[in-house]
Order: structure tokens, then sequence, then C-alpha cells
């Protein structure tokens, strides 16, 4: 049996896999912590020195476009909308999304998930063009070869929190603005936005993806699968325990709340279930300048996991 190096955060839908009451079949799973779990990434690039990660999926695919030796599994950890995750100063006369045009606007880094997603939504629910809007960013992007869009600069003024707060920074993705009275949520009534979206689209976006090396697959084309079924396992622990009226953690509640929008499973594992979400990914890591050219969903994943439900 094969000991596979895995960084994985612990979840109600991955905690049987942690404290080991659930095992893949032909893997031992030998887990390496990382807080916060995004700073794995620094361990598959520029080496790959894991073997079955968690990994931010906007990361995933910029260094898949740089080869990067890494391939998906249809699973997804992480989800949730980001519609919420805009706010603005007002005043910086920001009052609709079309106002951030001329704009900036400051996020962690380019590359995060919970930019490419709320630069979905600006975009294609609100009309948003996003290259009128200057992204200013904190930290140089996790893929050392990637080169952002012209309109990305790296933020010389010192605390971007201080910079939002003052105006000079028009809005923010994910950005702390502290008390102030100024800053507020660019979308109202975000969650209503959220559900209406998906309604229209079917599209529920995922943050995190699971990747494993890709030697590993090769090598052992039934790998994949085992340790898919195993995370399916996993989940459908945890949506037990939600059935069962049980007490929930605090993410777990979120997880559970999310069924009033995106139906039983909050959580959908495999590459059919997702095809509307994972053709917007695609398309929208292009359009944002995170790959050079457009994938297709099935170049993500293991061959071997393409039908498994």
């Amino acid at each position: 049996m094969i000991t596979l190096k895995t960084a994985l955060a612990t979840y109600g839908h991955t905690k049987a896999l942690k404290d080991g009451s659930l095992s893949p079949k032909r893997a031992k799973l030998e887990f390496e912590e990382f807080t916060p779990q995004s700073a794995a990434f620094k361990a598959m690039v520029p080496e790959a020195k894991l073997d079955l990660v968690e990994m931010v999926i906007s990361h995933y695919v910029m260094a898949r476009d740089h080869g990067y030796p890494f391939i998906g599994i249809p699973v997804f950890p992480v989800r949730q909308f980001h519609h919420s995750a805009v706010t603005v100063n007002t005043k910086a006369g920001v009052t609709t999304p079309k106002d951030l045009e001329g704009k900036k606007v400051g996020v962690r880094t380019y590359g995060f998930s919970r930019g490419i997603w709320a630069r979905a939504a600006l975009a294609l629910e609100y009309g948003v063009d996003l290259g009128k809007v200057t992204w200013v960013v904190d930290e140089k992007e996790a893929v050392p070869e990637y080169t952002p869009p012209a309109n990305v600069e790296i933020n010389s003024g010192g605390d971007m929190a201080k910079q939002f707060q003052s105006g000079e920074i028009a809005g923010g993705i994910g950005v702390a603005g502290g008390d102030s009275p100024d800053i507020k949520p660019l979308i109202e009534n975000a969650s209503q936005a959220e559900a209406a979206s998906f309604k229209a689209t079917g599209v529920y976006p995922m943050s995190h993806i699971l990747v494993l090396r890709s030697s590993l697959a090769e090598e052992d084309p039934e790998l994949p699968i085992d340790l898919f079924n195993a995370f399916k396992e996993a989940k459908a622990r945890l949506l037990a325990e939600i059935d069962s009226g049980a007490e929930l953690a605090g993410g777990d509640k979120a997880t559970a709340a999310a069924r009033a929008i995106v139906g039983p499973d909050p959580l959908p594992y495999g590459v059919e279930a997702n095809r509307k979400t994972l053709e917007m990914a695609v398309e929208q890591a292009h359009l944002q300048g995170f790959t050079r050219r457009r994938f297709s969903v099935e170049e993500l994943f293991v061959p071997s996991t393409l039908k498994l439900t």
C-alpha cells in the first residue's frame, strides 16, 4: 500500500479521513498540516513535495498552465458564493458595480479564488468591464512564472486597509474595512443575489480542488478512483449527520445552510454534477488572464475520474 503525503484541512466532510475512521483502500494518508490551508501550495510549487493536496482552484489552473506535475480529482472541499465579498468606500463615489470602472480595487492577490469568482459575478451579472478596473494586490502570485494582466499593480502605498478606509482604494474583495461607516457591501441583499444567480445559471463556485501528483495517477489509474470514493464516503457521513439533526460545528452549519440554495447535496463531487461551474471556471480563468489558453474541463482531471458520480 502506498503512503501519500497529504495536505487536507479538517471539515465535517473530511473528518473521517483525518481521524482515521475511514481510509482509502489503496493508500495510507499521511497528513501534514498547513495554516492557512492555501499555504500548502508552496509545498507543490516549484517542487511537488506532497502527493495529495487540497488546493485553491485558481492556483491549480494557473500552475497547470505552466506545466506543473499534478492533476485534479473532482472533489471540491470548499464551496461558497462570493457576492458578499465585494465591499466599497462610498466616499469614493461607488454606488453601483459599474462605478468600479476607472477605480482601484484591492485584493490580496489577483489569483486567489474569491477574486476570480467575485470578478465573474461583477462582469456577467452587473456588466462591469474588468479591464477598466485597476486591481491592487498586496502579495506576489503563487506561481512565479505567471505574469498578471497589465491592469494589476503591486500595492506600494503601505497598509491596504487604511487605503481602503481613506478612499484611496475605492473597493475591495475580501479586504478588511475595519469599523468605518463609509465601507459597505457593494451588492445589497447579497444572499438573495446569490440564490438568484444559482437559480439562473446553476453555477455553484468551488474555491478548492483535490489534486494528485501526476506520476501517481499514471502509475496506478485506480488510485484516483479509490481516493474519490473515500472522499465521497466521508462526505456521506457528514450529510447523514446533518439529516440526523445533530449539533453541527460552525463550518458545517454553513454547509448545511447552503442546501436552501443548492439542494440536498451542498458539496457535489464529480465532473458532470459540476460541469456548468467548471465551464465557467475555465472560461473565466482565461478571460481574466489566469491561463494563456482556455482549458477544457476534461484536461483538469485524471481521465479515470471523469465519469465518477
